[in-house]
């Protein structure tokens, strides 16, 4: 595997080689030392990895990252950087890279990365993903301080979220696998990525195997939900009079979400078109998997308690009530 390393500074450029070199799979075969160079190099000499830092003299390595991937495309490129800041994660991952390495973490993360890269895969360490969370979080809540209304804090907050969904490699692997033993049922599940300690926001996605459907559900909680991953059909029911009324339907593709505002729009179902699991990604101000819900009765309407759970995260004792078909 031949590999670049660029870095505006000797010292870590020459720590970087001596890490990648001890690799019987790898080997450094070109230095530049500013973001220009490394373009040059990189056209070059056509290497399977660069390793840019992110921020350089001439060139930033953001905006090498770009270039590299239309004049090289080929070449995988993993950012390195001291900053653990959601911008510069997101603007890596928008220019075209395949990771992101936190220099304090790269003598245990670096090598690692490389590999995934390598083979097409993206990497962020577990480090600079809680980074991300931790940082959306909190512009969430800066935004429910500053609003009025739950309606004006979906729109503050929505580029945030639609930047969630159009990343790829941010959310960890493990939270995009089905829940065989969810009680959900059918291998759908939540998987908790974070909840306030009030209980009064959380964010989780909900995974959805190929072929699987989620019961007729509400959420009693304001919010947006979007698809991360696959394809997914929606369908938003009205309850009452004795019955369950279809208000309407539609497909979604990666990247489509919506406000949820109730009462509009808070009872739905969804399945997985796709041949792989969808993914969506949930931020709603109430501790969703753990809160009593209901399903409805496609037949009749009747509402029954519902309680999801999470796949990896507990609910004081509640134990799931209700499954999926």
């Amino acid at each position: 595997m031949k590999i670049l390393i660029a870095d505006d500074h000797g010292i870590v450029r020459s720590g970087v080689r001596l890490l990648l070199d001890r690799q019987p799979d790898m080997e450094v075969i070109a230095e530049a030392e500013d973001g220009v160079d490394a373009l040059e190099k990189a056209v070059e000499h056509k290497p399977d990895v660069a390793v840019l830092d992110v921020s350089m003299p001439r060139m930033t390595g953001l905006q090498a990252t770009h270039e590299i991937k239309q004049q090289s495309p080929d070449t995988q490129v993993l950012i390195l950087s001291m900053h653990d800041d959601e911008r510069y994660l997101f603007e890596a991952l928008r220019a075209g890279a395949a990771g992101y390495v936190l220099k304090r973490a790269a003598d245990k993360d670096l090598v690692d990365a490389v590999r995934a890269a390598s083979r097409g895969e993206p990497f962020l360490t577990s480090t600079a993903q809680q980074a991300l969370i931790r940082d959306f979080i909190g512009e969430v809540r800066t935004a429910i301080e500053r609003s009025t209304s739950p309606a004006e804090t979906c729109r503050a907050i929505e580029p945030g979220f639609e930047e969630l969904l159009t990343t790829p490699g941010w959310l960890p692997g493990r939270f995009e696998e089905d829940a065989p033993h969810s009680g959900m049922g059918g291998g759908i599940g939540q998987w908790l990525l974070f909840r306030a300690a009030d209980r009064s926001l959380c964010l989780f996605s909900l995974v959805v195997p190929p072929g699987s459907m989620t019961p007729v559900h509400d959420h009693l909680a304001w919010g947006l939900v979007g698809l991360y991953r696959g394809n997914q059909d929606e369908e938003f029911y009205q309850p009452g009079n004795g019955r369950l009324r279809l208000i309407r339907q539609r497909p979604l593709e990666p990247g489509d979400h919506y406000a949820l505002l109730p009462p509009r729009d808070d009872v739905h179902r969804v399945r997985t078109t796709s041949d792989v699991t969808s993914v969506s990604i949930h931020l709603l101000a109430n501790d969703t998997g753990c809160v009593l819900r209901h399903t409805f009765d496609q037949e009749t309407g009747e509402a029954r308690p519902f309680r999801s759970g999470y796949v990896n995260a507990e609910c004081d004792g509640a134990a799931p009530i209700g499954r999926a078909p």
